[in-house]
């Protein structure tokens, strides 16, 4: 679906002046496994706009100056994903929904990081954020009585139009037109995970998504 999206994309648009990862999901009672075999939670969190990001890359280098924003969560200080073991890089028999999000989120910023350096000088920027704990209905899929905890939990939660407003600030600010590399939360620069900034860590899992998301000679390279 994503290879589908990314060739209409490239077909109908003529620039990209701002590529946004933002779409999440966050696991349920179930191991779930997408169409091509990948846990789920990866699959949507990170493989996907990694698989998104290299198809539209050659796009996105006619449209410079642009931005890629990276919407990720401070729930990526909970992971425990190691890229350097190929367990956690497709854990179809691990369940535990907050810890594969987690991992998902961290792989965001292994992701971002890598990107913004292979992109330095090129007019693309690459940055990565947390929103901040919005009610935006992630986990509206756990059932009775397990969503209890969730409700009320909501009541503490930032409601939409609070939570975009890191995004935006990534996305539109003047001041941020040459920043490329950073994590920002509450629209300042943050700190990190420091497994984050593991250059190797960084360069390994950029080696291993290419492999699971299948990219081909044919697909632009970063």
């Amino acid at each position: 679906s994503i290879r589908e999206f990314c060739a209409k994309i490239i077909e109908t648009e003529n620039r990209i002046d701002i590529l946004i990862h933002n779409a999440a999901y966050g696991g349920v009672l179930m191991k779930s496994v997408s169409a091509d075999g990948i846990e789920y939670t990866m699959a949507a969190n990170h493989y996907g706009p990694f698989l998104m990001t290299n198809l539209l890359m050659d796009l996105l280098k006619k449209s410079t100056p642009c931005r890629i924003v990276v919407v990720g969560s401070k729930a990526h200080t909970l992971s425990f994903l190691d890229p350097t073991d190929a367990n956690h890089l497709n854990p179809t028999e691990y369940w535990l929904p907050l810890r594969l999000y987690a991992n998902s989120k961290f792989a965001n910023l292994l992701f971002t990081f890598e990107l913004a350096r292979r992109l330095k000088g090129t007019g693309i920027t690459a940055n990565a954020l947390h929103p901040g704990s919005i009610d935006s209905g992630i986990w509206r899929n756990y059932p009775f009585p397990l969503n209890i905890p969730i409700m009320i939990l909501k009541i503490f939660l930032r409601t939409l139009e609070e939570g975009i407003q890191t995004t935006l600030h990534v996305s539109l600010s003047t001041s941020l037109e040459n920043v490329t590399g950073i994590y920002f939360r509450d629209c300042k620069q943050a700190k990190a995970h420091t497994n984050s900034y593991k250059v190797e860590w960084q360069q390994i899992m950029w080696e291993e998504s290419k492999k699971i998301v299948k990219l081909t000679e044919n697909d632009p390279f970063i």
